[in-house]
């Protein structure tokens, strides 16, 4: 799966990589970002295999220094809160069928975690994100941003 995320004036901001690597899960191995910059990560960052509902999934992203360009050194933790299952949900005006929410924060070389709710259909993907950021005084404290609808352009069938 191939994800183009874009800032709310339509400006791109990234490109995410995912595969499933049989074991381990979805992982997200690559992510572009404009000025030809690339991260390529072993082990990459994790999202999950076979989750139950209320169940957490973590693990610890590295960045492939060579195959990073430029060349680039960072290491993380990546980690995932199924939250709940919706059987339906209307984003825009448009009905989605089996959505699963869940959040994520993500840290790098021990900064303060990022990360976003998501709302994802099946057969889909992301119909909606709410941006997390972690409190850089208090790691305890989060805030959130507004729900952010999706506008889905390609679905393979």
């Amino acid at each position: 799966m191939l994800y183009n995320n874009y800032d709310s004036t339509g400006t791109w901001l990234n490109r995410w990589y995912y595969r499933y690597n049989t074991g381990f899960g979805i992982a997200e191995w690559r992510d572009d970002y404009p000025n030809n910059k690339k991260v390529v990560l072993s082990p990459a960052i994790g999202w999950g295999e076979f989750q139950d509902i209320g169940s957490t999934y973590i693990n610890y992203p590295k960045f492939d220094f060579f195959k990073c360009w430029p060349p680039a050194a960072s290491k993380g933790t990546q980690i995932v809160q199924f939250e709940k299952a919706i059987s339906q949900m209307s984003v825009e005006g448009v009905y989605y069928q089996d959505i699963i929410q869940f959040s994520y924060l993500q840290n790098w070389d021990g900064k303060p975690a990022t990360g976003a709710r998501y709302w994802m259909a099946l057969g889909v993907g992301p119909i909606a994100t709410q941006f997390i950021f972690q409190d850089e005084k208090d790691p305890t404290k989060t805030t959130e941003s507004v729900i952010w609808n999706a506008k889905v352009s390609h679905v393979n069938a």
